[in-house]
């Protein structure tokens, strides 16, 4: 069912990135869509599944959605790294899968979890290698940067995007140790696994932050 919770979550979403950067947060810009990431499904699919009824949601309506924990975007205010990584399991390790578009936690010598991705494009490119996560950061701002985003470097004309479900860089940054370089979740899920990035590592929102769960600083990130 649609909750009173849901709608407070919604509200309005500018189109333009330049009258983005004026407001303070980017909520979700309408009730399918904090419903559908509630659920783990893009737009499209939470269509799908409910027909015409989602043309006019409203709180109260009883849709039909997958069977999974569902996403609460207000659990990242107070989420804590790491806080499922189990002890005497051996060294943590995350490795991204550049050949099938995978990010694999590997626990000792067990595959812990596994999150479809999206990693960088042709032009500005994942690095490969092997990284150290540094911090995580909760509802990050995004520095829109053109030249960054076209050509993998910074210019002085940029904009900063406010935080929140709407913001580019989704609900949680993970840092790496290279300068520009992170794992991070999304606006468009619908996106994973299907689009290039602009050289970072990019999940679904309800799969970062159970990411950010198994993961602290100090554990190495193996791009491959």
């Amino acid at each position: 069912m649609v909750t009173k919770e849901d709608a407070a979550l919604v509200g309005d979403v500018p189109a333009k990135p330049e009258d983005q950067a004026e407001r303070e947060w980017l909520p979700y810009a309408s009730l399918v869509e904090a419903v559908a990431e509630k659920f783990h499904c893009d737009e499209k699919f939470f269509r799908q599944l409910n027909g015409g009824k989602t043309d006019a949601l409203k709180e109260g309506d009883e849709v039909l959605v997958p069977k999974v924990e569902p996403f609460d975007v207000n659990t990242v205010k107070t989420f804590a790294p790491g806080h499922a990584m189990p002890e005497g399991q051996g060294k943590t390790l995350v490795r991204v899968l550049s050949s099938n578009n995978m990010l694999e936690v590997v626990q000792g010598d067990k595959i812990a979890a596994a999150f479809p991705v999206t990693i960088g494009s042709t032009e500005t490119g994942t690095p490969t290698g092997i990284w150290t996560i540094e911090g995580m950061e909760r509802f990050p701002k995004f520095r829109r940067d053109e030249k960054m985003l076209k050509e993998g470097e910074r210019s002085g004309k940029f904009l900063m995007i406010p935080p929140g479900p709407n913001n580019d860089v989704g609900v949680i940054w993970i840092e790496l140790d290279r300068k520009g370089l992170g794992i991070h979740g999304t606006k468009a899920p619908d996106s994973i696994g299907r689009a290039d990035s602009h050289g970072c590592i990019r999940l679904a929102n309800w799969d970062v932050l159970r990411l950010a769960g198994l993961v602290k600083a100090g554990v190495k990130v193996e791009v491959k």
